[in-house]
């Protein structure tokens, strides 16, 4: 949908001051790095994680997203070499630490709070810029929309976030979602998408930088964000997601956990259900998570046995490899995972209920 020149203007205008403030140049390519393993460790996290970790591209540094209760956000920086924390840097001032990504050269992650995107320098560990979501229109009482999904460009040129219709306690939800566009080089948000679903649950880019995939309850949307502006090429399938998809790295597939616990397998070429993964568990699928040559899926399940249980996926197939389960020794529930670039180490998030009680992140060779 083509904006309004008044809000065109306003878009404009609300990134213009963080920009000033904190330019940031174009982004350039990462040079290629041979990424090395994590240690493994056991490492104490200050508040409970939100999430999936972050890991640079040449394997030595985690970034995690933790509530701070009153004291806000914070993102925890961790040596996956030495098993510890090495600083923790408060972003924002509400508990909630959204979505996160690098920027084309890894100096730069861009971190969602509370309708703000945060730029946040890995190379003196500070927050450079933060700016506030253009104004969603909405009734008195309500608050604007959430975000829970955030894409880059291949070219790290353009960043693309969801955010969920206005809501308020108690009351019916109103409006649309949308995807709100924004552009690295001029540090502001250009584009506002209005989207036919009010819930908007994450976004997942393919290479080639033109189709992008926004899963939400009722289905994957397709959009061409090719133009200007971008737009619903089609609903790919009706099926109830919770959120959790991962996409393989060439960018044909893409993995939905949908309703009792089955992985749906999207062929992204044609836009049509290729398979579907009957888990065969009764309990809660946490997460999912792609290991970088997209030979594996792993599937994190709340089987509380005594903790999680990781299952290994071949995607040839798509069948299990019961050679290749995991068990976090040191966590009760995983949360959120990430497989590191290195493609044989597990980052893992999750708490203690029971027994040493708190928050923890699990490194694991795989």
């Amino acid at each position: 949908m083509l904006l309004s020149l008044a809000l065109a203007g306003a878009l404009l205008a609300t990134g213009a001051a963080a920009a000033n403030a904190a330019p940031t140049s174009a982004p350039t390519s990462a040079p290629a790095v041979d990424p090395v393993p994590g240690g493994e460790a056991t490492i104490t996290l200050p508040a409970g994680p939100w999430g999936h970790p972050l890991v640079s591209a040449d394997g030595t540094t985690a970034y995690l997203g933790v509530g701070q209760g009153d004291s806000g956000n914070s993102l925890e920086v961790i040596d996956t070499q030495a098993g510890e924390i090495t600083a923790g840097v408060q972003v924002g001032n509400d508990v909630w630490s959204g979505p996160k990504v690098f920027g084309a050269d890894g100096k730069l992650i861009y971190l969602v709070t509370e309708g703000t995107l945060n730029v946040f320098d890995t190379t003196t560990n500070t927050v450079r810029a933060r700016i506030p979501y253009p104004d969603q229109p909405r009734p008195a009482g309500y608050r604007p929309g959430g975000t829970v999904g955030l894409a880059i460009s291949p070219d790290g040129s353009t960043l693309y976030l969801d955010q969920d219709q206005p809501f308020a306690d108690f009351q019916p939800p109103v409006g649309q979602g949308r995807i709100l566009t924004f552009s690295v080089a001029r540090n502001a948000f250009t584009d506002i998408t209005p989207l036919p679903a009010g819930v908007l649950q994450s976004i997942l880019l393919r290479p080639n930088g033109k189709d992008a995939y926004v899963t939400t309850p009722q289905g994957v949307l397709h959009l061409d964000v090719s133009g200007a502006h971008p737009a619903v090429v089609r609903t790919v399938t009706s099926a109830a997601f919770n959120g959790t998809v991962s996409l393989s790295p060439d960018g044909t597939r893409l993995y939905a956990l949908a309703a009792g616990n089955h992985e749906l397998v999207l062929d992204l070429t044609t836009d049509t259900q290729l398979a579907d993964i009957d888990l065969k568990t009764p309990f809660a699928v946490e997460d999912t998570a792609m290991n970088p040559d997209g030979t594996r899926l792993y599937v994190s399940v709340d089987t509380q046995n005594p903790g999680p249980t990781i299952y290994a996926y071949d995607t040839a197939t798509n069948t299990p490899v019961p050679g290749e389960t995991v068990s976090p020794s040191d966590l009760e529930h995983a949360l959120s995972m990430a497989v590191g670039p290195d493609g044989r180490t597990l980052y893992v998030a999750g708490y203690n209920s029971s027994d040493n009680v708190g928050s923890y992140l699990q490194i694991i060779s795989i």
